[in-house]
């Protein structure tokens, strides 16, 4: 058995959620699984929640029944 403090845990699960270091944009799909998929009650809840994790900007349209994700880089 581990001990840890409060503190390397609490560091733990924001490193596990990047929200340490964003991860490059090839990776936002291993960063969603991460995090167990996104939850939002918005379009616009989504895209902050990828933005604060992922470099770049994410774009989330509603297609019909379907999400569509893409994502636009700016440098």
């Amino acid at each position: 058995m581990y001990k840890v403090t409060l503190e390397q845990l609490a560091y733990h699960n924001l490193e596990r959620h990047s929200l340490i270091d964003r991860a490059p944009a090839v990776d936002a799909i291993r960063v969603i699984e991460d995090i167990c998929g996104l939850n939002a009650q918005g379009a616009l809840n989504y895209n902050q929640s990828l933005w604060a994790r992922v470099e770049g900007v994410w774009v989330i349209e509603k297609d019909g029944d379907a999400w569509n994700l893409s994502v636009e880089l700016f440098k």
